[in-house]
Order: structure tokens, then C-alpha cells, then sequence
């Protein structure tokens, strides 16, 4: 149960309706790739992950080593905050990681999800745990995808929308058992202009930690 209640807790704060993950076996560190635009390399304030940020991007570190908001202006990040809609020309991406122990829990046995499974097989397999009233959740569009990220990794994606705003989550493998999943969240219709810069931050992110000290770390231990 508790397992369950860090998951719940996590989607609170990430403002979403999927969390997704890719789940290809992959031992040690990975490197990320720099983007094509310009960017300041931004290390966690636990060191436990790396990413590339755009140059003037506003960024907040939600939870130290999980959880990562960064936006393209001041007032796009504070209508996010704000659960607001998003003006024209506004984006914000929310990176989170999860350890792959988590959905290893007693706790979510029931749930059968696909965890060796490819990145869109799995982002279908938990899309149950988002039923409302037995039907899946309206926010999510389309079916999910398998998408290139470069250097030979990928990642699941699946479009989402809801009032004022619309996204793309893109998941992934970031490091040893531990997942990443970065939630692309533009004003209606903004998604195909932004599309390309998601795509190119997803590619850079890295995590160093493990993913047991993740899941310590979720546990409050």
C-alpha cells in the first residue's frame, strides 16, 4: 500500500494523468546527447541527474533528484504552477524519474504491468490505472507510440489534453533501474511547434544514481 500511495503522491505533484516508462535492459551510466540549440548543462542539486536546459529557461527542482519543472518564461512556469492555461508561445516540461522497484511492490502485483515489455507496450499497460468510472481517462489521446531518440534509444510516447492545455509524454530509459518520463505541456494546438525541442531535451537527460537509492529516497528512508 505504501508503494501505492508514493505513486499517487508523485502524480500529484508531476500534474498528470500517465506515468510511463521505458523498460529495455541497460546496466551502468548513459550520455545523454547535447541538443542542436544553445543550452547550459544543469546538474542536479543531489548530483543524481544531468540534463540540458535552453539558454534563459526558468527551471524548478520540485523534489531533489526526482523531480524537475523548467520552463520557456516566467509566466509560463507560473501558469503551470498555477494549474492555468498556457498563453501562445508558452511551454513547460516536468522530468521525472522512477525507480523500476516501485512497480516491482506486492502492493501493484494486480496490476500485471508489463515491465520487460517494449516502452509503448508498457505506457498500454498501465494506462488501466488511470480508469475513471471504468473508462479510460479523457485526457489521454490516440494510442501510444514507439518514437526514436537517437543513439539508439527510445521511448514511449502518448498525447494528452486537457482544458487550456495540451501535451506529449515522452518515457525512456535514464539509467540503471531507474525511468524517466518528461511531460511536454503546451497551449492548444502548441505541441507541433515545440515537438522537436521536447524531443531534443528528452535525448540529453541522464540519470547517475541508482535505483535503489531512488526508491530509498521515495520511501523517506
Amino acid at each position: 500500500m505504501k508503494s501505492k500511495m508514493i505513486l499517487q503522491r508523485l502524480f500529484v505533484v508531476f500534474g498528470l494523468l500517465v506515468l510511463l516508462f521505458s523498460l529495455s535492459a541497460c546496466g551502468g551510466k548513459q550520455q545523454g546527447r547535447q541538443p542542436s540549440f544553445p543550452v547550459t548543462e544543469y546538474v542536479s542539486s543531489t548530483e543524481l541527474f544531468r540534463l540540458y536546459v535552453p539558454v534563459d529557461w526558468r527551471m524548478d527542482e520540485v523534489i531533489p533528484g526526482a523531480d524537475l519543472v523548467m520552463a520557456n518564461s516566467e509566466s509560463a512556469l507560473e501558469h503551470y504552477r498555477s494549474e492555468g492555461a498556457l498563453d501562445s508561445g508558452e511551454l513547460v516540461l516536468n522530468i521525472g524519474f522512477l525507480p523500476l522497484a516501485l512497480f516491482e511492490d506486492q502492493a501493484l502485483a494486480h496490476l500485471k504491468i508489463q515491465t520487460d515489455a517494449s516502452p509503448e507496450v508498457f505506457l498500454q499497460s498501465i494506462l488501466p490505472m488511470f480508469l475513471v468510472d471504468g473508462e479510460p481517462a479523457g485526457d489521454v489521446v490516440g494510442e501510444p507510440v514507439l518514437a526514436p531518440l537517437g543513439d539508439g534509444r527510445e521511448a514511449g510516447a502518448l498525447t494528452f489534453s486537457k482544458e487550456g492545455r495540451d501535451g506529449l509524454i515522452l518515457v525512456f530509459k535514464a539509467g540503471k533501474d531507474v525511468f524517466a518520463f518528461v511531460s511536454v505541456i503546451a497551449y492548444p494546438g502548441g505541441i507541433v511547434e515545440f515537438e522537436e525541442i521536447a524531443y531534443e531535451v528528452a535525448a540529453g537527460i541522464t540519470y547517475d544514481g541508482s535505483g535503489s537509492a531512488l526508491y530509498s529516497k521515495l520511501n523517506g528512508k
